[in-house]
């Protein structure tokens, strides 16, 4: 079955967010206990890649709705040139945007326990622990 370019983008970048979620938690202290942010990333990234596909679709599909109602040739393919730069870009943007948002966010988590327990999953429970342990924190570098 085939994949198009939008959908192939967002379904692998969702293994890109626990990637940034253990690197942004590690980053902030929380040592080894950065593996627990590894389901906090998988959801975010299936939810980011959730959203953006009816969102890049929804618009892609108001365009080309109104790009079928012109009539002469030469100008559905001015119109659509937009909306082909709008589909190979847009997934993109989406991508590295909730990349950022996720390392960003398990940096505040670690650094803001007390939110994180009134979230109530367990990395975030972990997390209030990293922050509180010595033991499991990141030794600075001397």
């Amino acid at each position: 079955m085939a994949v198009n370019h939008a959908d192939g983008t967002l379904i692998l970048s969702v293994l890109f967010y626990p990637v940034a979620a253990v690197i942004g938690a590690a980053s902030a202290g929380a040592g080894w206990l950065a593996f627990f942010f590894i389901p906090m990333g998988l959801v975010a990234g299936g939810a980011v890649a959730y959203a953006s596909r009816k969102f890049i679709y929804g618009i892609l599909g108001f365009a080309m709705n109104r790009a079928s109602k012109v009539s002469p040739g030469w100008v559905k393919q001015m119109v659509a040139l937009p909306v082909m730069i709008l589909y190979l870009l847009l997934p993109y943007a989406f991508v590295w945007t909730g990349v950022l948002d996720t390392w960003y966010g398990s940096i505040w988590l670690v650094q803001h326990p007390v939110f994180g327990v009134f979230f109530g999953t367990t990395g975030f429970i972990l997390a209030f622990y990293a922050s509180q342990t010595r033991l499991f924190r990141a030794k600075p570098k001397a």
